[in-house]
């Protein structure tokens, strides 16, 4: 991946399951849905995980103000966003 391109990473609010929330975004994004959880497109490689941290001993319980710094952890899943080829401009696909 060149210096143009960053990673993107995106805490998900979702309580469905993985399988759903993958068809979801290849609806949104007009991608296709992959095995494991990876949507591709034209422009994007979509990895869509569930966060490890998600009711975990140390952030499972009551969720805090959306101002807090940890509110990431109390979501249940976790999506990664990069571009499709090191062509496309990080203004593009961020």
């Amino acid at each position: 991946m060149s210096a143009n391109n960053l990673n993107c990473e995106l805490f998900v609010n979702y309580s469905g399951d993985r399988e759903t929330l993958k068809i979801n975004v290849a609806s949104l994004i007009v991608g296709v849905a992959g095995k494991f959880g990876v949507v591709e497109s034209a422009l994007l490689s979509i990895n869509i995980k569930e966060n490890e941290l998600y009711n975990s001993e140390k952030y499972g319980g009551k969720i805090p103000d959306s101002n807090d710094q940890t509110i990431k952890y109390y979501y249940k899943y976790r999506i990664n966003i990069e571009p499709i080829d090191e062509s496309i401009d990080k203004y593009i696909y961020i």
